[in-house]
């Protein structure tokens, strides 16, 4: 309780430090919610690029000394801007106290309920968590960065560590101790991601004229459904354990795991970790269940149950906090241009900064925004050229805009210029600000190449994404209807987002075939190449420009929605990444499209949920206000019925994934449940387990003098390198898998190599040899305990008995059966 209390503290420091801020400096003050529900991902980005940068040049110490005076030199900025701006924060605190409490509540909600949940499973030794928590532990260890790679000592980390930095400030900032401190990372993740996600939906909602209350309601609603609800998977399940239906359905739906024949016991799936086959439907099966098509298909809620505290998850909140940026930009009281730098310097900061940070946190989130704040500068410009903007309170007018439509393909090709000029300037100015990163970064990925395997299942699919898809897909529908018929000047509008689709599967098929015609042997052409992208592909990648055509027809009206606007230039980016990960792939070191599907799914999971949630209301709220909807009154009544009868099954039917998964994961369900033994410690299973290793780990991290440590190579996924994962102190080699990923097959002669050494560190008789390797790799810091006597045989401690007796290896610590040496004259080493 100290510890959540202690965390807690510096989380509500961060949201009062970066209100004022919020409100007043970098544009949000034209929100409802004034920027309140990003406050807090606001100031950790802030503190955390001076720290960085601060401890990159060698002027800030990683401390909590350092890091603390940072915020308190941010916060005296905020104190100083609240000051200069109280009579407005103080109208709004008196009026909006509300969107504070509803906010709020929501956080610590989810807080403590993630809490609660990590608290049954808190071990960091499984899937990649020593991964995440040895990428933490070095940058909590790190004097200067960038920090040395835990798992290839001479290294820097070779990953977007951008997360893992900002969980480290935060227990650099509490106190708290690493393990602990990665815990708590994982149950705040959400709980920030589900307040921005709240102050996202209720800041739009507010701009279509919603009421305060309702605008919360539905901001929570979303918030909830977005970070807490599964995908369809779980009713397959459900239907599997419960033994509905025959052989020949399981057989054609084809998800391993789930083969005929069906059934079970309970109303709960069996097998282990059942939960984890529902990120992996989407696959084709060969002969004997070979996979064909392996993808990899997370949401946020499987990320919460899962734990790791990976790229993808870590860079939530920061997504929300640059769509409340974006949305900032949509509404300002003009269009972004060299003057608007000019005249709101800091609002341009806040923008190339939040887009930076995405990189440095994950890498696949920033060409991806990128395009996003390009689209939203379009839209503005359109609008700004066609009508001075206002707030539509009503839902939008659908008129034409005025003259010609050579004036609105002139009016197109300004604002795409504007656009285009906007996303060159952020792009560049991310990249500088956190140049140090791509100086030491070195990426896998090469290229963009067509698929040619297997199209995706539409039935598949629809397991996966259909909840947010079809809610997205009647939101673009109604704003087709109030966009109206591409005549007359919207024809160019029409022709330009017709392109899009139609240009990127050309493009797709020209490179399928330029690849064959270079390289046919090592292409493997899928059967029924073209025709499964046409079932699946081209209707996706359609809705895209139809949401896209319609954003740009109804900012370009007399009276411009921007909230319409907003919302449909997210499900139009949505669409596309789902579109496009079916013809395109990065070229990485998998060699598919696994990784693909993974982050663009992941991806637009957020900003269809979003989309999807505004137009609920836009499709129940607001009315249509066509000539001809008196006519077809009663049609349109019963597809509304129809559509939010369906939107609440796929709803009802999401849920059942994680509430299933989680009674699974915490074996609420078994009975004998004690919640004293409840714990958030990561490390408490190998104090359990191993005593000797989790107190040779506590004594390392806490209280032995600087160095790095030489302990067994193993394999990846397993218990090997976890002393260097636990202590952030680097080690020669670990997971070589992993380093292969992240530097490439050019490392792999360095890998066999640097085994080869350690081997010989351990089982070498020559004193010489053996002191030699460990002075070239500046170790300190040699382990010996149970895995080092698997991997190298029992007779190691005679042999470091030996190297004591002449005086150069001394024991430091021991506990058990695992004894940490001190290697003599390398206290200075590293």
């Amino acid at each position: 309780m100290p510890d959540i209390l202690a965390w807690l503290i510096v989380l509500w420091a961060l949201s009062l430090i970066g209100f004022p801020i919020a409100a007043t400096a970098v544009g949000l003050g034209r929100l409802g919610d004034r920027g309140w529900t990003v406050a807090r991902p606001l100031t950790l980005l802030i503190a955390a690029w001076i720290t960085w940068v601060g401890g990159t040049l060698g002027v800030i110490p990683n401390s909590a000394a350092g890091i603390g005076s940072t915020l308190v030199a941010v916060g005296v900025v905020a104190a100083s801007l609240a000051w200069r701006h109280r009579t407005e924060m103080v109208d709004f605190l008196r009026r909006r106290w509300s969107v504070i409490v509803v906010t709020e509540g929501l956080f610590i909600g989810l807080f403590l309920f993630w809490a609660l949940v990590i608290s049954e499973v808190p071990g960091i030794n499984h899937t990649e968590k020593p991964m995440d928590f040895g990428i933490l532990n070095a940058v909590l260890n790190s004097a200067q960065f960038p920090p040395e790679d835990q798992w290839l000592s001479g290294h820097s980390i070779a990953y977007y560590y951008g997360g893992h930095y900002v969980a480290a400030m935060l227990t650099n900032l509490s106190g708290v101790s690493s393990d602990v401190g990665y815990n708590l990372a994982m149950a705040t993740i959400p709980a920030m991601f589900g307040a921005g996600v709240l102050g996202l939906v209720y800041n739009l909602l507010r701009l279509a004229g919603a009421g305060a209350v309702r605008g919360l309601w539905v901001g929570v609603a979303a918030a909830l459904c977005i970070g807490l609800l599964g995908n369809l998977s779980g009713v397959l399940e459900f239907a599997y354990v419960r033994g509905i239906g025959g052989d020949w359905l399981w057989e054609w739906i084809g998800v391993k795991g789930l083969e005929p024949p069906a059934g079970g016991d309970g109303w709960l799936p069996d097998g282990f970790w059942w939960w984890w086959r529902g990120t992996r439907v989407i696959d084709t099966l060969g002969s004997g269940g070979a996979s064909l098509d392996y993808t990899i298909t997370e949401f946020p809620f499987f990320s919460f149950l899962l734990g790791d505290l990976h790229a993808h998850v870590s860079a939530l909140p920061f997504l929300t906090l640059t769509l409340a940026l974006g949305l900032s930009l949509l509404v300002a009281t003009e269009p972004p241009s060299l003057q608007w730098v000019k005249t709101r310097p800091w609002e341009v900061g806040a923008l190339a900064l939040s887009l930076g940070a995405l990189a440095f946190v994950n890498a696949w989130d920033f060409p991806v925004y990128l395009c996003i704040l390009g689209m939203l500068a379009i839209v503005r410009w359109l609008a700004w050229q066609n009508r001075a903007p206002t707030v539509n309170m009503h839902g939008p007018l659908p008129t034409e805009a005025s003259g010609p439509a050579s004036n609105t393909t002139g009016r197109l090709t300004t604002s795409m210029g504007h656009g285009a000029l906007l996303t060159v300037s952020l792009a560049a100015a991310g990249i500088i600000l956190f140049l140090p990163f791509y100086l030491s970064f070195d990426t896998q990925t090469s290229g963009i190449l067509p698929v040619s395997g297997p199209a995706t299942r539409p039935v598949l699919f629809m397991l996966v994404m259909g909840a947010p898809a079809i809610l997205s897909g009647g939101f673009v529908a109604r704003a087709a209807l109030d966009a109206g018929w591409p005549t007359g000047n919207r024809r160019p509008i029409a022709l330009l987002a017709g392109s899009l689709t139609i240009g990127v599967f050309a493009l797709w098929l020209i490179a399928v075939a330029v690849r064959v015609s270079i390289s046919p042997d090592d292409v493997d052409l899928a059967d029924n190449l073209v025709i499964g992208r046409l079932m699946l592909a081209l209707p996706i990648l359609s809705m895209g420009s139809v949401a896209t055509y319609c954003a740009l027809v109804l900012a370009s009206g007399r009276r411009p929605a921007h909230w319409i606007v907003f919302a449909l230039a997210l499900a139009a980016v949505g669409f596309f990444l789902l579109g496009g990960a079916e013809l395109f792939h990065i070229a990485d070191q998998f060699g598919n499209r696994m990784n693909t599907v993974f982050k663009f799914y992941y991806q637009a999971w957020l900003l269809l949920g979003i989309a999807g949630a505004v137009g609920m209301f836009y499709i129940l709220a607001v009315p249509l206000r066509n000539a001809w909807v008196d006519e077809l009154a009663l049609l349109l009544d019963g597809l509304r019925v129809a559509w939010v009868g369906v939107v609440a099954i796929l709803l009802m039917a999401s849920a059942y994934y994680p509430a299933a998964a989680v009674v699974d994961r915490t074996a609420w369900a078994s009975g004998g449940e004690n919640r004293a033994d409840n714990t958030l410690s990561g490390l408490e299973h190998l104090r359990q387990t191993s005593q000797g290793e989790y107190e040779a780990i506590i004594w390392l991290r806490d209280s032995a003098e600087p160095g790095r440590i030489v302990e067994a190579v193993g394999n990846d996924y397993d218990a090997h390198g976890g002393i260097s994962a636990a202590t952030g102190r680097a080690t020669p080699l670990s997971w070589e898998g992993h380093e292969r990923q992240w530097r490439g097959e050019d490392i792999n002669p360095e890998l066999a190599r640097r085994r080869a050494e350690v081997e010989s560190i351990f089982t070498s008789d020559d004193s010489v040899e053996t002191r030699g390797l460990l002075q070239h790799y500046g170790v300190r810091w040699m382990v010996v305990g149970p895995r080092e006597r698997s991997s190298y045989g029992n007779d190691i401690d005679e042999r470091m008995v030996k190297w004591a007796d002449e005086g150069w290896l001394e024991p430091a610590f021991e506990s058990n059966n695992v004894t940490v040496y001190e290697v003599a004259g390398q206290a200075g080493a590293n």
